[in-house]
């Protein structure tokens, strides 16, 4: 079990990431691959046969056997799709788990996906009849609808969506984030071509070292000739296709919850379940209509205080009139 911290990624994040998973988990990813890889690697060696009999046949003069021929390769190449669908899926199950620290093995990654096999097929076929159209018409749509529905797989691995929904879910999440998405996506192109490439053509040089071509005059010879190079060289693509899954796979899982982490808080989701709290809401709270809102009583203003009459004056007290000097009685006495 992995110690993960959750925090968002650039594109060097995304990739470091990535490999470290892929170090730490190397054996029980190369064994999803190979449950599908190898029978898948047998049936394209299958196909491989037949092609070289056809040619065979048209250099001799004769006419191709189209009516085993034509079947055949179809239906090997329905049982590839169906192959690489449950594989892709397996693997990104295998990585979400180590991402966020969860135990999977092998089997109970492909029971998991197993139950979603015909959504994944079907959101597989619109997505690439989307970003088909989409090229045909013009360039630019083709890759605008290729960056649109990229996690449409993950989400419904991740999720356990339908087709359709998964689909506006990827759109919904890489909105803002395009040019990253495409670098990324370029980045683990251009590896992804390296490697199987790198594979491919040393098998080409092993097979030229130990097989001897032949004269082309020799039919038999040169026929068996062609057809052990062929095998051989196409082992090593394999073989390499193999080696690369896991990263395309991490790669993309990792893209998938950063854009989370970013849009959704998927980080502190993950810590409130981490310390046993009920996680943060990850949605917009519906709105409610005014009608179910409690009436609200009107405002009353305060109360106005009585008005103060205004102050009167008091009255002047009224005027003291002067005294008068009174004369003396005549009787009266001296000094009076």
């Amino acid at each position: 079990m992995m110690n993960t911290q959750f925090e968002p990624m650039g594109i060097g994040g995304i990739l470091d990431r990535t490999f470290r998973i892929y170090r730490q988990n190397f054996i029980r990813f190369l064994a999803i691959v190979a449950v599908i890889e190898i029978p898948m690697m047998l049936v394209g060696l299958l196909l491989i046969h037949g092609q070289v009999e056809m040619r065979m046949a048209q250099v001799q003069g004769e006419t191709p056997n189209l009516a085993v021929a034509f079947p055949s390769m179809i239906g090997g190449l329905l049982l590839m799709v169906v192959g690489q669908s449950l594989c892709g899926a397996a693997l990104m199950k295998s990585v979400s788990a180590s991402y966020l620290g969860e135990e999977v093995t092998v089997g109970s990654a492909y029971r998991t996906i197993l139950p979603k096999l015909l959504t994944l097929i079907g959101a597989s076929i619109m997505v690439g009849l989307v970003v088909g159209v989409g090229f045909i018409l013009c360039c630019i749509p083709g890759i605008l609808f290729g960056l649109w529905y990229i996690l449409t797989t993950q989400v419904i691995v991740i999720e356990n969506t339908g087709a359709i929904a998964g689909m506006r879910r990827s759109k919904a999440l890489v909105a803002g984030n395009m040019g990253k998405i495409f670098l990324l996506g370029l980045v683990v192109g251009i590896l992804a071509w390296v490697i199987t490439n790198g594979f491919s053509y040393a098998g080409a040089l092993i097979a030229r070292s130990i097989v001897q071509i032949g004269d082309p005059e020799q039919i038999e010879v040169w026929r068996g000739a062609v057809t052990k190079t062929a095998i051989i060289q196409q082992s090593f693509a394999r073989i390499g296709s193999m080696l690369v899954m896991p990263v395309s796979a991490g790669a993309y899982i990792l893209l998938y919850y950063d854009l989370r982490i970013r849009r959704e808080g998927f980080d502190l989701e993950m810590l409130a379940r981490a310390l046993g709290s009920p996680p943060p809401a990850t949605t917009l709270m519906p709105v409610v209509p005014p009608s179910a809102s409690p009436a609200v009583p009107p405002a009353v203003p305060p109360a106005v205080p009585p008005a103060v009459p205004p102050a009167v004056p008091p009255a002047a007290p009224p005027p003291v009139p002067p005294t008068v000097p009174t004369e003396p009685p005549d009787d009266a006495p001296p000094g009076v």
